[in-house]
């Protein structure tokens, strides 16, 4: 499954699936291309995922070692996961800086996008050419 809201998904399956779904986790492992932030890691652990590797880091919100290290944490009911990280950082890093720079062909498409965009200069014109209104207007 393809989609921007699977969490909630996952975590569905892992709340209602009963011991199968605790199964099927443990014994899965996730492959991504940037460290998991804080609220999938904990959400992985709470699923109970087996193993996840990454490759590279995420220095903002990353709950796998960069800010947080939810994987290493023991809570009641909830263990760990072991997390490697570093896998193909150079080849991670370029299809993030790719996507960003392309966008999400999958995301919805933004109500504020125009077809045209003015430059400074055509604003600036623009703003000189508005002729704003006198008391004698009135």
């Amino acid at each position: 499954m393809r989609s921007p809201d699977l969490l909630p998904y996952v975590l569905c399956v892992c709340v209602c699936g009963g011991a199968w779904a605790a199964e099927l986790f443990a014994e899965s492992e996730l492959f991504v291309t940037c460290e998991p932030c804080i609220m999938c890691a904990g959400a992985l652990l709470h699923a109970g995922i087996g193993k996840v590797y990454f490759g590279c880091s995420n220095e903002r919100f990353g709950g796998c070692g960069s800010v947080l290290r939810l994987h290493d944490q023991s809570f009641p009911g909830l263990a760990g996961y072991p997390c490697v990280s570093g896998l193909f950082v150079e080849e991670a890093i370029q299809l993030l800086k790719q996507f960003y720079l392309d966008g999400n062909p999958n995301g919805i498409k933004s109500k504020h996008t125009t077809t045209h965009t003015r430059t400074r200069a055509d604003r600036t014109r623009h703003a000189h050419d508005t002729q704003l209104p006198t008391p004698s207007d009135h």
